[in-house]
């Protein structure tokens, strides 16, 4: 496909919030500019899912004036809003969709919305000469919407080699949670778990960004006051990625809720970190199996969730036993080296 030809990976301008999709493209960018001659990352507008006319416009004039033959890695908020600009240029261009989380399946998205962008998804995606999806779970999904007779490879995100000395207490104090404050992450869910297990020592400290939807985390400012918990949880508000690795060291425990991952990067991270963790049953990383340093329940079932806290909280042999789960086990979580091979060897096909 590649054949000394360069690559753009094009996306929407981030703006001040880098999600796991943005995360994943530029490491992948960053590890592929050693292997190929040619490779940019492009930030077309910040509007997409939704975008305007005039951005429409930029992005024909983008794909009129640029390198013919150049392969073109696409992220997933773009194909299903564009199908017509991708069929007009598609003699142009080799299209790699890069599908972190279809529009199909965006908990953002809904009603007609997600109807008609459901379709537009699909067209686009046959336009394309390969799609590339971070887990079992989209690759599942796409083989179910009918894209199955286009190549799809699983590309999953990396992760960067840490090196710690952890100490573990008898049972989890400092409690983590690391995810945008989004409806769909449920944060609500842990404050409510938590709610009732006032008399252990726990702290639990939020790490996202807040601005994303802040109608979402006034609700949950008023739920943290509704239970005097002011002095027990901390919400840090964005934290560079780079800055994460302090929180998750300091960290007894990670706790997840989302409702939907296509992947999980942050549970990753968590992992690497050898941080025993709480998480829903998001699928994404772990798709084929639990893992043996966490315990899962059924997303939204706050009941369960707070079982598996007050297990934790009650029992130091159930915390030794997350623990050991890291102890004996070598968890095998590719390094952002591996995923850039991956895809380069794709690119060569």
């Amino acid at each position: 496909m590649m054949q000394g030809k360069p690559v753009y990976i094009l996306q929407p301008n981030p703006k001040a919030t880098l999600s796991g999709g943005y995360i994943y493209n530029q490491r992948i960018w960053k590890e592929l500019k050693v292997l190929v001659e040619e490779c940019y990352l492009v930030n077309w507008d910040d509007d997409f899912p939704f975008p305007s006319d005039r951005t429409i416009i930029e992005c024909d004039k983008w794909l009129q004036n640029t390198h013919t033959g150049a392969v073109l890695i696409i992220d997933s908020l773009i194909p299903g809003t564009i199908p017509d600009l991708l069929k007009k240029y598609k003699h142009k261009y080799s299209y790699v969709a890069l599908m972190h989380l279809p529009l199909s399946l965006n908990p953002d998205i809904d009603g007609q919305n997600k109807k008609n962008i459901a379709f537009y998804e699909s067209v686009a995606l046959q336009c394309t000469d390969h799609i590339v999806v971070t887990s079992e779970r989209t690759y599942d999904y796409l083989m179910q919407s009918g894209v199955e007779n286009k190549p799809v490879s699983i590309i999953p995100p990396g992760t960067d080699p840490v090196k710690i000395n952890r100490q573990y207490p008898a049972n989890p104090v400092n409690l983590l949670s690391v995810s945008h404050i989004l409806p769909h992450k449920r944060q609500m869910d842990i404050i409510e778990a938590l709610s009732a297990l006032t008399n252990y020592p726990w702290t639990l400290t939020i790490c996202g960004d807040t601005n994303i939807k802040p109608q979402y985390y006034e609700e949950l400012l008023k739920l943290v006051s509704k239970h005097n918990l002011e002095k027990r949880i901390i919400f840090e508000g964005k934290v560079e990625h780079d800055e994460l690795t302090t929180y998750y060291s300091r960290a007894d425990l990670f706790i997840h809720a989302s409702e939907y991952e296509t992947y999980g990067m942050v549970v990753a991270e968590a992992i690497s970190h050898k941080l025993p963790m709480i998480t829903s049953d998001f699928g994404g990383l772990f798709g084929s199996g639990s893992p043996v340093a966490a315990l899962i329940y059924e997303p939204g079932n706050i009941r369960q969730l707070q079982g598996c806290l007050k297990k934790l909280f009650d029992k130091p042999d159930a915390y030794k036993q997350l623990v050991d789960g890291y102890n004996e086990n070598s968890f095998q979580l590719p390094d952002w080296r591996e995923s850039a091979q991956k895809m380069y060897k794709l690119l060569n096909q």
